[in-house]
């Protein structure tokens, strides 16, 4: 059931991305999610999802390039 959620989900999203290294494309990652509306804390939640990695730990996590008004 996993694979077929992750495959619909990959197939409605396609992007070419092009990234230097890591901290680019979790910055890039960040933007993405930031344009869809999402505050920093769903923005950290998804990324702990996605990676199991806290995004403190994230290579260049820079807040995923989002700023924060606080």
């Amino acid at each position: 059931m996993r694979h077929e959620a992750l495959d619909a989900a990959f197939k409605q999203n396609q992007h070419d991305i092009y990234a230097l290294n890591t901290q680019k494309m979790v910055q890039l990652w960040g933007v993405e999610q930031k344009s869809k509306a999402k505050n920093q804390q769903q923005v950290e939640a998804n990324f702990l999802q996605l990676t199991a990695i806290p995004s403190a730990h994230a290579s260049g996590s820079s807040r995923f390039g989002v700023r924060s008004n606080c």
